[in-house]
């Protein structure tokens, strides 16, 4: 195989526990410096990682038994919308007749209902809209968004 195993592997791990329980302990700067090498670590583990999963979904034909656990390839699936049918349900249901009198809503009415009912399937108080669809309304980001502070990040800035 390798000169290096799983083993190797496994005793990084006894170095980033080390960091966790003494973390507090270190000075700031060597904390940032820990964080840096941990950031550069994490980068290079995803790589490795993603390199090693591409091997292994490559060469699995059938499943493989590796010591008692047994893995095999299956299929990722992701769920796409069908929008037209979506639109169809909106547009039907904004349009419906009120159910006491039968009346047909006012088309100003129905435009409401379909918009609420499309931020309803959509918009979560999280989520961005999509720039494309701002343009359309002549909008742009800045005019619907708002910032908000929601915790702290590290700025790196290189000094030459």
């Amino acid at each position: 195989m390798t000169d290096i195993d799983r083993h190797d592997l496994e005793a990084c791990n006894d170095v980033f526990d080390w960091i966790t329980e003494h973390s507090d302990d270190l000075s700031t700067e060597q904390a940032v410096e820990m964080l840096e090498a941990i950031r550069d670590t994490h980068s290079a583990l995803r790589t490795a990682e993603a390199m090693l999963l591409s091997r292994v979904l490559g060469g699995i034909e059938q499943p493989i038994l590796v010591g008692s656990v047994a893995y095999s390839k299956k299929p990722k699936i992701v769920l796409r919308p069908r929008l037209g049918k979506i639109l169809q349900a909106v547009i039907d249901t904004a349009v419906e007749p009120d159910h006491e009198t039968g009346e047909q809503p006012h088309p100003r009415e129905a435009a409401d209902r379909a918009v609420t009912l499309m931020a309803d399937l959509y918009v979560a108080p999280s989520s961005l809209p999509k720039t494309g669809g701002l343009k359309k309304v002549s909008l742009r980001l800045g005019d619907v968004t708002m910032e908000e502070r929601n915790g702290w990040e590290l700025k790196r800035t290189e000094i030459e």
